[in-house]
């Protein structure tokens, strides 16, 4: 296999003692053998490094634990910092997301880099990005696919749509080393949601997405998770918000003033692209007046009626 075509696997923990040994094996057993699992840990107080040390035994040059220090300190902070270092450090062409607590199925990169491959045009920024199974704590079925929680409309997947919500976790993307690059050149944490939004965002705007659609993955939802799959579930959503209703509302405001902050890095980066009139439109209606952003936002289609919520935030 050529050494162009080898894949870096990005994997953030955080006390993950519990799972992270099962998605250690399920790397292990993937049919696609040429990457290198490079890890980082935001500080551990379980056994979650002395896990990674055991694996480090079994694979060999096939899983790094990086070294470097975090100022801060949060799932996206870590996810951030570690897209960074992947493109200021390593030389794999592909990248793909890890979480600690999920598994992957066999053919869960070859599958991956062969369609991120079908998306590249010229050497140009490209990325894919695949459903899953959502499964409980043992590893039990819940829903066969994404699709059984929330179907997604061909409008939904659209540039403009995704401004205001995403549309793949980052455990199911992967995308070559020219998104990269992009994606870093105008990530600041500050300004980013999530890391796996961003990157979307860039692709959609500047690159070619293209979807898997097979579920290539099992997504473990229990009580721990940093985000999971009700943040799809509207039923599940309402409920959290329910249960407080002041701090979601405060955490949805900021959410929503980092996706528009989202488009104002984007603006910066891409000077030329498909969708720059929208860029270039939407940055100039967010310094109006609160009437006119939310006109405009509707007006334009940048959401779907189920969403229209976020209109009281923009």
């Amino acid at each position: 296999m050529r050494s162009e075509d080898r894949v870096a696997v990005l994997l953030c923990t955080y006390n993950g003692e519990k799972y992270l040994a099962e998605q250690l094996d399920s790397l292990i057993g993937q049919t696609y053998e040429n990457f290198v699992c490079y890890v980082h840990d935001d500080g551990s107080k379980d056994r979650t490094m002395q896990i990674l040390e055991e694996y480090k035994q079994k694979m060999q040059d096939r899983l790094v634990i990086t070294q470097y220090q975090n100022d801060r300190h949060s799932a996206s902070y870590n996810f951030c910092s570690l897209t960074k270092y992947a493109d200021e450090k390593l030389d794999e062409q592909y990248i793909m997301f890890c979480d600690q607590d999920d598994v992957w199925l066999p053919e869960k990169i070859e599958k991956a880099v062969d369609a991120v491959k079908s998306a590249e045009a010229d050497g140009g920024p490209a990325l894919s990005y695949c459903d899953q199974q959502i499964v409980n704590e043992r590893l039990e079925v819940m829903f066969n696919s994404n699709d059984e929680i929330i179907r997604r409309t061909e409008a939904d997947k659209s540039f403009k749509r995704i401004v205001f919500r995403n549309i793949a976790c980052g455990c199911c993307i992967c995308i070559n080393r020219p998104l990269l690059r992009l994606v870093c050149e105008g990530m600041d944490i500050d300004d980013v949601v999530m890391h796996d939004w961003w990157v979307m965002l860039v692709a959609e705007a500047a690159g070619n997405v293209v979807y898997v659609p097979e579920s290539l993955m099992l997504y473990r939802q229990h009580g721990n998770n940093s985000l999971g799959a009700d943040n799809n579930n509207y039923l599940r959503k309402a409920q959290k918000y329910m249960k407080d209703f002041g701090g979601s509302m405060k955490n949805r405001s900021e959410q929503t003033q980092k996706c528009i902050r989202q488009v104002y890095a984007l603006r910066k980066i891409i000077k030329s692209c498909k969708y720059k009139a929208e860029i270039k439109s939407f940055c100039r209606a967010m310094k109006k007046g609160k009437v006119y952003r939310m006109n405009f936002i509707r007006r334009e289609g940048y959401l779907s009626p189920n969403n229209y919520i976020t209109l009281l935030f923009v």
